[in-house]
């Protein structure tokens, strides 16, 4: 049978704070986690991925303001319907 110093249940945020610390105390850790992918929900489709899209849209339009296309300017962006 294995032996650890601290085991970790669950793979979310949390989990990997308390792991990261673990590992700088030279701590022999085990993580447990069910079901989930590891990193848990804030990780993977919550706050961190909503935070991520919401950069990299921002980047697109900011650098779409400053880019001028051939035969296209940036006011052709915001219009709803062709003319």
């Amino acid at each position: 049978m294995r032996e650890f110093d601290l085991v970790i249940i669950g793979g979310g945020d949390g989990a990997f704070g308390a792991a990261i610390r673990a590992n700088e105390l030279h701590a022999k850790t085990a993580m447990i986690n069910g079901g989930l992918p590891i990193g848990g929900t804030c990780v993977n489709v919550g706050c961190v991925s909503s935070k991520t899209l919401l950069y990299e849209a921002c980047s697109c339009l900011r650098w779409s303001l400053n880019v001028v296309y051939s035969g296209m300017d940036e006011s052709s962006l915001f219009r709803s319907s062709p003319n």
